[in-house]
């Protein structure tokens, strides 16, 4: 941990060249402002007495400040002031829930496995004095092998710990562990039972996944209108699995009349959030014409679109509709697909 400090400490004296008392009097105006950036370097220089005297206690609410705004040097400037008991009296429990906060962010990004690592490690201590989130994690961990070995019984445990306190992301992943029998024995109903926990509290994830439940008759009577009540709650809503599964129950006419058009436009829904399943789907539904107008470069633009996540059958079809097209329809279709994400992007920002 005092690493990270150190690494704070040489991260904000390069951002914010110490010492010069013209700077400071503009980083004062910035934090007050509310730039975090700021916060977080005023945070450094009154806990080490760069440039002012040291003032521990003023250092941590400049701290509190911008870690507040989700600023990671300061969180962990924050965990080092309450572990220490620097301006704030010691108390444990919050430094490690700060650490936790950082570690767990960490875990969140794409960094590198040395960094998992260290990520886990934090999350294991916060895990371990029983913090929901970092319970829930750590089962994220071990599930994908980050930082730890992978070990589906030990993910088990620890959604299960999360779940008791209500975790709504680990009930969902205990539902699956149970329905998939990885990590603990198979057991529909207990499958069922936390899925619908974790609906009650919020997760749309679970609703989706209930959806598959009813579909296939785990553990309750295969039923496709309730499969499509739940498909469509979570789709309303904005899951993108549960739009792709909804597009595949008017494909096949599961619960619904057969309708095409709508299953393309479910399809579309979940494709322009990024779903290589559903981009397959509507590549397919493109190049034959299904729902939507024939388009074969359409279609391939979105088989480049779901290639490009590393997703087989569609790298295939990729291949073979780019033999079959020729060269300037396949540079027609990456142009489309490149248009296909900057208007995907352009409607995120709005």
């Amino acid at each position: 941990m005092k690493q990270c400090f150190v690494l704070l400490l040489a991260l904000a004296a390069i951002r914010t060249a110490l010492g010069a008392t013209d700077v400071l009097a503009q980083l004062r105006a910035r934090a007050d402002a509310g730039d975090a950036d700021a916060q977080c370097a005023l945070g450094v220089i009154y806990a080490t007495g760069e440039s002012v005297p040291k003032d521990s206690a003023r250092a941590v609410i400049w701290f509190d400040r911008a870690a507040g705004q989700g600023d990671l040097l300061a969180q962990i400037g924050l965990g080092f002031m309450y572990e220490n008991g620097e301006g704030v009296p010691r108390d444990s429990a919050k430094a490690l829930q700060w650490q936790a906060r950082v570690a767990i962010a960490l875990a969140n990004t794409s960094a590198a496995p040395k960094n998992h690592a260290e990520a886990v490690k934090w999350i294991s201590q916060a895990a371990e004095k029983g913090f929901a989130n970092a319970e829930a994690t750590l089962g994220i961990a071990y599930e994908h092998g980050y930082g730890v070995p992978e070990d589906a019984a030990q993910a088990a445990k620890w959604f299960r710990q999360a779940a008791g306190q209500g975790d709504k992301l680990a009930q969902n992943n205990l539902g699956i562990a149970y329905a998939s029998g990885d990590g603990v024995a198979k057991d529909y109903s207990e499958a069922l039972k936390w899925f619908r926990s974790a609906i009650g509290h919020g997760s749309l994830s679970a609703e989706q996944n209930l959806g598959v439940m009813y579909q296939h008759g785990y553990g309750v009577g295969k039923d496709n209108s309730e499969a499509l009540k739940w498909f469509r709650q979570a789709a309303d809503k904005g899951d993108a699995i549960a739009r792709q599964n909804l597009g595949i129950m008017y494909q096949q006419g599961y619960g619904v009349p057969e309708n095409n058009a709508k299953a393309a436009n479910w399809f579309r829904q979940a494709a322009e959030q990024g779903l290589a399943s559903a981009q397959y789907n509507l590549g397919v539904m493109y190049q034959h014409g299904t729902g939507v107008a024939k388009d074969e470069i359409e279609g391939l633009a979105w088989f480049i679109l779901a290639a490009a996540s590393g997703d087989r059958i569609s790298i295939e079809y990729r291949d073979q509709t780019e033999s079959a097209l020729g060269r300037d329809a396949t540079l027609a279709a990456v142009q489309r697909s490149n248009k296909i994400l900057e208007e995907i992007e352009a409607e995120t920002r709005r």
